[in-house]
């Protein structure tokens, strides 16, 4: 498995990146994300696009395997599968996601940076290709998300792998479709960790 080497960067690196990746909203993306649970026999594999309108606000639209659209604001997620009616559930209910949201938040403003008190980060990088892992610092979320890493090539992120402390993990590949798609956890996770370095190598 090709991984990306352990050559920490500097906070100066850190800097650099957080203003190449902002972004200006709306920002929307495609993406292929797997789920793989201890009580799954197989991956939960979901296709859609993922949108960010800036303040917090993110619309997530999924096609496949069934039509659903999320909307996430006002610390509330709104959920609608297919016509049927529409469910609130108050973000404070979703921990993993609402840890998610804010990272990609904070990487979306330009600010990843300024999450420390909230998030240990450490960034390694290989030529072009990068990775950002972001760990709780308060227990209690730690006991919920043990990490999450962000790889990507330059200004654009690739994937995002969160991973629970029991192993669960779920992988979200950005601007991927689902063709030829691998649905194996050794196959996919060697496709998160090396899709950045096959960009770079471009």
């Amino acid at each position: 498995m090709l991984l990306l080497g352990p050559v920490p960067t500097s906070a100066a690196a850190l800097l650099e990146l957080e203003k190449a990746l902002a972004r200006e909203p709306p920002q929307s993306t495609s993406f292929v994300e797997y789920r793989f649970s201890r009580l799954m026999k197989r991956a939960a594999i979901a296709t859609g696009t993922l949108e960010y309108r800036g303040a917090g606000t993110w619309v997530r639209t999924v096609d496949s395997p069934r039509a659903e659209r999320a909307e996430i604001a006002d610390e509330e997620i709104r959920v609608r599968r297919g016509d049927g009616p529409e469910r609130r559930v108050p973000l404070a209910r979703a921990p993993q996601l609402r840890l998610l949201l804010d990272s990609l938040h904070a990487l979306f403003d330009g600010r990843i940076s300024q999450v420390g008190d909230t998030l240990a980060t450490t960034l390694t990088s290989r030529d072009s290709a990068w990775r950002l892992r972001l760990e709780p610092r308060d227990p209690a979320m730690a006991r919920q998300v043990a990490r999450i890493d962000v790889f990507g090539t330059a200004d654009a992120p690739t994937c995002i792998e969160m991973v629970e402390p029991d192993g669960d993990a779920s992988f979200t590949l950005l601007g991927s479709t689902p063709a030829a798609a691998p649905s194996d956890r050794d196959a996919v996770e060697a496709r998160c960790r090396t899709v950045a370095l096959e960009d770079s190598a471009r």
